[in-house]
C-alpha cells in the first residue's frame, strides 16, 4: 500500500471519520490523515496484538491505539517528554485504572529493546524523516515483527525533490523531504530486508501542497509493509 495525501478534503474527511468514530483526533489537522489510515489498517487487528510505535513523540497514536482497544502498546523515543507521561497517567485516572495504558520506552528506534519476533505490528508516524538510517530500521523492524506482521510508516513527500539546505532541523534532529526516487530507493532497501510492499508499488501522483512547515509546501505519503517468512 502506498498512498499519497492530495488535498484538505481528504483532511477534513479524515477527521470526519475519526470523530465519528468516537476516537481522538491529533492537534495538527493534517496528521489526521495518517491516524485516518493507521485506523484502517488496524481494522482487522486482534486487539490483543503486540503494537510498537517507534517514534512515538508526543503520544498521539497511542492515544489512537489504546482508544481502538489495543492494551499491549509500546512507545520508543530517544526523548520521553514530562507531558506525555502526564497524558499517560491523564488516561489511567479517565479508565479508573492502575493498568498503564501504553508503556513507553526511552531509546534509539533502530536499536530497540525488543525481542525478535515479539511484535505483530509496527508502526512510524512523521520519523524518517528525521535522519534515520534506512537499512538499520528496515533491519529493526523486520527483527521484532512476528512472521506476517505489518511495518506502516508515513513521511514528508514530494514528488521532486525539495531542498531543505540541510540546515533546517525538528526536534535537534535533520529534517528532509523524501521525494519519488529517494521513495523507490527506500522500497528497495526494505524488499533486501524481507518486508514487502501490500498491494503494489505505484506511487500516486501529487495534487496540492496541504502542508506547510519550516517554509516548505509539500504532503505526506504513507506506506505499508509485510514481513515476509
Amino acid at each position: 500500500m502506498i498512498k499519497v495525501l492530495q488535498d484538505w478534503e481528504e483532511i477534513g474527511n479524515s477527521i470526519l471519520t475519526l470523530q465519528r468514530a468516537g476516537l481522538p483526533t491529533h492537534e495538527t489537522p493534517q496528521k489526521n490523515w495518517d491516524h485516518f489510515l493507521l485506523y484502517h489498517a488496524l481494522a482487522e487487528t486482534d486487539r490483543s496484538a503486540v503494537i510498537a510505535d517507534l517514534g512515538c513523540g508526543g503520544g498521539y497514536a497511542l492515544s489512537l491505539l489504546r482508544a481502538l482497544g489495543f492494551e499491549k502498546i509500546h512507545g520508543v523515543d530517544f526523548h520521553i517528554s514530562w507531558r506525555l507521561r502526564a497524558r499517560r497517567l491523564v488516561a489511567m485516572r479517565h479508565e479508573k485504572s492502575l493498568r498503564l495504558p501504553y508503556r513507553l520506552h526511552k531509546g534509539d528506534i533502530i536499536k530497540t529493546d525488543f525481542s525478535a519476533n515479539s511484535c505483530d505490528f509496527v508502526l512510524s508516524i512523521s520519523t524518517i524523516e528525521h535522519g534515520v538510517d534506512m537499512d538499520q530500521f528496515f533491519k529493526e523492524a523486520r527483527r521484532i515483527l512476528k512472521p506476517g506482521g505489518d511495518l506502516f510508516i508515513t513521511t514528508d513527500y514530494w514528488e521532486t525533490r525539495i531542498n531543505t539546505n540541510g540546515a533546517s532541523r525538528a526536534f535537534g534532529l535533520p529534517w528532509d523531504i523524501f521525494y519519488r526516487e529517494r521513495v523507490d530507493e527506500l522500497i528497495g532497501i526494505a524488499r533486501a530486508n524481507g518486508l514487502r510492499l501490500q498491494d503494489g508499488d505505484t506511487i500516486p501522483p501529487c495534487s496540492e501542497r496541504p502542508v506547510t512547515w519550516q517554509g516548505q509546501s509539500y504532503t505526506f505519503l504513507a506506506i505499508q509493509f509485510k514481513k515476509t517468512d
